[in-house]
């Protein structure tokens, strides 16, 4: 009998592993295949990296907190604000995700123009794209393990503190092709 649970262990453990493997392929095969995709003036006129910070509360202690301790608090009301909150943190890491590839495509477009030192600049958005990609596959990896009720917590600003130079530097170079 003993052994009939380990292989049922070892079987549940390797479906897990193999669907948080597909859920991040997905999302990162959309931001590869958006390498095409060329911002316009509007969208960079629109564009707005505040509206991202919002991540780094959507899963504070606080507000949970706050909620076990109102009158008629029942667990399926965490359980709905957490489900709330995973879509609304998957919405923002799409929509993230979109908005990064589209200044990496910008950055690259103005960097094969000569607008800046081409070696160190490639080199510079190679690895921004490498952090990029590797901190949304793990966050990706923890939210999906947060729907299952392994992980409970969350960090956002490792994937925010990849952005802002790309964004600084975008920005910079959106200055100087006015």
């Amino acid at each position: 009998m003993t052994h009939y649970w380990g292989v049922a262990l070892l079987a549940s453990i390797g479906l897990l592993i193999l669907g948080l493997s597909a859920f991040v392929l997905g999302g990162m095969r959309r931001f590869v295949l958006a390498r095409h995709r060329e911002p316009t003036h509007e969208w960079f006129e629109a564009f707005d990296f505040g509206r991202y910070q919002a991540l780094a509360q959507l899963f504070a202690p606080q507000d949970f907190d706050f909620l076990r301790s109102q009158p008629g608090y029942t667990p399926d009301l965490s359980a709905r604000l957490k489900s709330d909150r995973l879509k609304i943190a998957e919405g923002y890491l799409n929509e993230l995700q979109t908005d990064v590839r589209l200044l990496l495509n910008f950055a690259n477009r103005a960097s094969a123009m000569g607008a800046v030192d081409a070696d160190n600049f490639s080199a510079f958005l190679l690895k921004q794209e490498f952090r990029f990609i590797a901190t949304m596959a793990r966050l990706r990896c923890e939210l999906a393990l947060m729907k299952i009720g392994v992980n409970r917590q969350i960090e956002f600003e490792q994937l925010l503190d990849t952005v802002r130079p790309l964004v600084q530097c975008s920005r910079a170079l959106a200055i100087q092709a006015i």
